[in-house]
């Protein structure tokens, strides 16, 4: 993953080996000596340029590159303990907006393709929140992981499948800069998101998203220098699966200098690119002055997880299994309660009562009064028109408990 400014660049790379010493006799310790001079090299992915550091020596410049929390990491979407009762959706906010005057700007950095856009006031800047982040935090940039082949290019692995492309959508805490945010252990949150290629012979519609994508990559000519692109027809919120299903754990950048302050959300649900697609991305070349060097296979192989957890947000969770339903957990406290006006204290650890609100926002509003004695007239009533579920096994435990607290009045 990139960040803009000090942290901008992108990930990927092959299996490597050891560098070793080449030299003999009294002469060794200035060959090791030269090996372990990596002052003057630049990152990279790949052991043929020699002129580049690859991933497994990154930590040598870049002390945080070898640490315990790096991303990318492989994810088993079937481990039953990644289920998190309490990880609500993502809120993505003014995803539909456009920048201004529809301009996104794109830069081939050397390591992958960038692009950002400016916005205004009105519309205000795209923005995330919620699933179990502190704060809001608002987009930077979007960058894109590719492969040569349409087996590899994706950061991280999903059942032990990479992906041929990979974007992540990078967010910082709307209140501090993009170098305090590297600092936070949570400054900065991604989204991710995997695309996996269309079948041949497929009638199904091009991604018209990555279809405006290629068509403005297909404009690079020249590395590290911006390109100004107007796409009205570019909707970020098309490129994020509908399904809100997602896999969340700290980790790093997957880049130098693999700053640990990253929120991943990565999500389940792959969409679709097409092979002409994949093709704009992979005919990229960084040209400068002196060198033309193709990108590609720009992703950092899979980090270790070093006991972090991975918490799971499905797309929904079923009614029929009573373990994940939030008025299962009030029920079972309800049958604790023995005596009227007797408190009892209960650790509901599954319980989040915003799972008590029906997702659909919408509701009513009304100025009315309490529905008990004193029946003040001081409340703002808000109702929401849709229902949750509740089974007849959850009613009856507080049907019950009336019928014995009247009994014993």
């Amino acid at each position: 993953m990139v960040l803009q400014h000090n942290i901008t660049s992108l990930l990927v790379a092959f299996t490597i080996g050891m560098l070793m010493p080449c030299t003999m006799g009294s002469s060794s310790s200035q060959g090791t000596e030269a090996v372990n001079d990596f002052s003057g090299l630049h990152w990279g992915y790949a052991m043929r340029d020699t002129d580049e550091l690859p991933p497994a020596l990154w930590g040598k410049l870049y002390p945080a590159c070898a640490g315990k929390r790096q991303s990318p990491i492989a994810i088993n979407s079937r481990e039953p303990r990644q289920l998190d009762l309490l990880l609500r959706p993502l809120e993505l906010l003014f995803y539909d907006q456009m920048p201004i005057a529809g301009n996104w700007t794109l830069i081939d950095n050397g390591h992958s393709v960038q692009i950002s856009g400016q916005f205004g006031k009105r519309p205000p800047s795209l923005r995330i929140r919620r699933g179990n982040l502190r704060t809001t935090y608002v987009l930077t940039q979007l960058h894109f992981h590719w492969g040569r082949s349409d087996a590899m290019g994706s950061e991280h692995v999903i059942d032990g499948k990479r992906y041929p492309i990979e974007v992540h959508f990078v967010h910082r805490k709307e209140t501090i800069t993009d170098d305090e945010a590297s600092k936070d252990p949570m400054g900065l949150a991604v989204v991710a998101v995997i695309f996996e290629k269309s079948s041949a012979g497929s009638r199904e519609m091009p991604n018209p998203q990555m279809e405006a994508l290629a068509n403005a990559v297909r404009l690079i000519k020249t590395l590290n220098v911006p390109v100004t692109v107007r796409t009205p027809e570019l909707r970020l919120s098309k490129l994020i699966p509908d399904d809100p299903a997602y896999f969340q754990y700290l980790g790093s950048l997957t880049t130098p200098p693999c700053a640990e302050s990253v929120v991943w959300n990565v999500m389940k649900t792959p969409l679709k690119v097409t092979e002409q697609q994949l093709k704009a991305f992979r005919a990229l070349v960084s040209r400068d002055s002196s060198t033309d060097r193709e990108v590609a296979d720009n992703y950092r192989p899979l980090q270790s997880l070093s006991g972090r957890a991975i918490h799971y947000h499905p797309k929904a969770f079923g009614s029929h299994d009573r373990r994940h339903n939030p008025m299962e957990a009030l029920s079972n406290a309800v049958r604790q309660t023995k005596s009227p006006n007797f408190p009892v204290t209960i650790k509901i650890p599954n319980l989040c009562l915003s799972d008590l609100l029906a997702d659909a926002p919408t509701y009513f509003r009304y100025l009315r009064l309490l529905t008990t004695p004193p029946c003040a007239e001081s409340l703002v009533w808000s109702v929401r028109m849709k229902s949750v579920k509740v089974t007849e096994h959850q009613l009856y435990s507080k049907r019950q408990e009336k019928v014995e607290w009247k009994v014993r009045a």
